[in-house]
């Protein structure tokens, strides 16, 4: 639709031609499910749902907005959350199944340090009040017959950043939030997504075709590993088939991280260096890992390089080779699209399964 400029035009019929009257409903309802795929075509817009203050307002006028934002608007966090999307799970539990053979040595309550465990009518019973989830119970049963039902986001998370709430609904800190994506990865019910700005740089594409500029893909090497193994070249080439002006390899962005890392090491360890606070330095080319850092382990931060990463020193490059271009980084992951949106040379950010739906749409193979 964007590229055909007919979105305006068609975006409102998307719920229905997706949940026809004639399909099976994956939710309670079919007029739940469009409303679902509603909110994903606002995130698929690169709006964040949770902001939606007129349930009326057709699909159309949102997407009106986002052709005529301006990059600020494209700010964190990256993540999105649909609450009517989340299937309010259960409290994290430890329970008992009927695999449980009421054992002589009763190994779980033993091995419980609250006593929470006591044996009633041949089976072990678990005190949800007691029990601290400490998962020792679980380990020790020999039989396998106590199971823990985690909260998928809440377990993945590694920083701690959702909260269940009691009414089973979550409540996302995006302070703490590294963007490293587990979260969106975890939910079954597709509650939790990525804002997408496919449509900013579609829009870029159109405009660099009156305005003589051009919009450059900057694809990450692990892309390759996405697309079957592909040579990093033909993905380059298909990529521009499909509407990139140009493209390059990330890896000329890391040749420059090493470089200067390198020299940077050299600084703080070489002879002569006046001794730091560490004896070591860390990696600053994952945003995910800078952030959890800065945000939940700042005693190590000094640790931390200088150096930017190879999507930045690529971007630089191509702002120089091509005044006035657009960049685009295409990679895998959720944090780099976080990184993309704070970048003074990065314009956007798409994944890889982005990339894959405009190859695909252009019918490029």
């Amino acid at each position: 639709m964007g590229s055909k400029g007919t979105l305006l035009e068609k975006i409102d019929y998307i719920p229905i031609e997706m949940r026809p009257k004639t399909s099976a409903a994956y939710r309670c309802c079919l007029y739940k499910d469009r409303a679902m795929i509603r909110y994903q075509v606002m995130a698929a817009l690169g709006l964040r749902v949770e902001r939606e203050d007129d349930e009326c307002r057709p699909l159309s006028s949102y997407a009106r907005e986002a052709l005529g934002r301006p990059r600020e608007a494209c700010a964190a966090p990256i993540m999105t959350v649909l609450e009517e999307a989340c299937n309010r799970c259960a409290r994290q539990q430890y329970y008992v199944t009927d695999a449980c053979q009421g054992c002589l040595a009763r190994p779980c309550a033993t091995g419980c340090p609250k006593k929470a465990i006591a044996h009633v009518g041949g089976r072990a019973v678990i005190d949800a009040a007691s029990c601290i989830k400490c998962g020792k119970c679980m380990q020790a049963c020999p039989y396998h017959a106590i199971v823990n039902v985690p909260i998928p986001c809440v377990e993945v998370c590694p920083v701690g950043a959702i909260t269940a709430l009691p009414d089973g609904g979550k409540q996302f800190d995006w302070a703490k939030c590294i963007n490293c994506g587990k979260c969106q990865k975890a939910c079954p019910f597709g509650a939790v997504m990525t804002r997408s700005f496919m449509l900013d740089v579609m829009r870029a594409m159109r405009d660099s075709r009156s305005a003589g500029s051009k919009v450059v893909a900057m694809v990450a090497p692990a892309v390759a590993g996405h697309m079957g193994n592909a040579p990093i070249w033909s993905i380059c080439e298909a990529l521009k088939r499909a509407g990139f002006d140009e493209a390059l390899e990330v890896s000329i962005g890391a040749d420059t991280t090493t470089e200067n890392e390198a020299h940077e090491f050299e600084e703080r360890f070489g002879e002569g260096a006046p001794k730091g606070k560490f004896s070591f330095m860390t990696t600053s080319c994952c945003p995910a890992y800078v952030a959890c850092v800065r945000k939940h382990v700042p005693e190590i931060e000094d640790a931390v390089s200088h150096t930017r990463s190879p999507m930045h020193y690529t971007a630089k490059l191509a702002k120089e080779r091509w005044p006035g271009c657009t960049t685009v980084f295409v990679g895998p992951c959720t944090a780099k699209l976080h990184e993309a949106s704070i970048d003074e040379y990065t314009d956007f950010a798409i994944t890889v399964v982005e990339a894959l739906s405009l190859l695909r749409g252009r019918k490029v193979n």
